[in-house]
């Protein structure tokens, strides 16, 4: 007897939960009837709020930061470099004329606690045209990552068509200036990942299959991820874990992104 296909609903469902009881994930709701963007600005002034700095210097790097945003002269693969720029390295401006210039964290690196994840679902975005992927990931009120969910009779290379149309100028393709990590997955094939501006073809899928041989050689977040994905048998569990473990996915997003020659890359994690 064949094993029954998963609707995507009831997919969508259990990762939402997944993420929210086992990643420890603030759930904002299902979004599709709202207006979105791919900064959450009340997340974003709470987290420098909590970080000391006030509120009239917090508007001042608001106002910067949208002015980057939204500079549309600039290509969608420069303007993603900028903010990629600014969220590992800091957005640095003076807090006081005559002032030295203070370098502001949008994530903190550091003290991955310190830092708020939320998950949404069904996350409507109006660009040319309207579009609504599925679960999108925030760190401090700004989306970092996109996931698109199939049924498991579904291909999961159609999520990942979807991402990249999605990212298409006459689409929401100014939504992902932001987004670090774009996935696709459904239950038969788990999951498959790549960036903002990945190619169908260049979409990676997570192994770790030789952990258990290499034990000796892994850290001790390694080790941790790892006997928590020993408790879960579904596969998409798994590489969800593995993945967006809030400080597995701060270490991918600080450490294996690059800019190679006009090409956004996720590098392959150290497995």
């Amino acid at each position: 007897m064949t094993k029954s296909a998963h609707p995507e609903r009831e997919t969508q469902n259990r990762i939402v939960t997944f993420f929210q009881k086992e990643l420890g994930y603030k759930y904002l709701g299902n979004l599709s009837e709202d207006q979105n963007y791919n900064i959450r600005w009340g997340d974003w002034k709470k987290f420098l709020y909590d970080s000391g700095f006030s509120v009239d210097f917090v508007d001042a790097i608001q106002t910067k930061f949208y002015q980057i945003l939204s500079d549309f002269s600039q290509s969608p693969y420069h303007t993603n470099k900028e903010v990629y720029r600014i969220l590992k390295y800091g957005l640095k401006l003076a807090e006081h004329p005559g002032e030295s210039p203070k370098t502001v964290y949008f994530i903190n690196w550091e003290e991955p606690e310190k830092n708020n994840f939320y998950i949404a679902e069904e996350v409507t975005v109006n660009g040319n045209v309207e579009k609504r992927p599925y679960i999108v990931l925030y760190i401090n009120g700004i989306a970092v990552a996109v996931m698109e969910l199939k049924k498991s009779t579904v291909s999961v290379a159609d999520g990942i068509r979807q991402n990249v149309t999605n990212q298409r100028e006459q689409f929401i393709q100014r939504f992902f200036s932001t987004v670090q990590i774009c996935a696709a997955a459904n239950d038969s094939e788990g999951l498959r990942y790549g960036t903002s501006g990945t190619t169908e073809k260049y979409y990676l899928e997570w192994k770790e299959d030789n952990f258990t041989d290499q034990l000796q050689d892994k850290d001790d977040l390694d080790k941790e991820i790892e006997t928590a994905c020993s408790k879960h048998l579904n596969l998409l569990e798994k590489q969800c874990y593995r993945i967006f473990q809030k400080e597995r996915l701060l270490d991918i997003i600080h450490n294996f992104i690059i800019y190679d020659s006009g090409i956004k890359k996720v590098c392959r994690y150290n497995q």
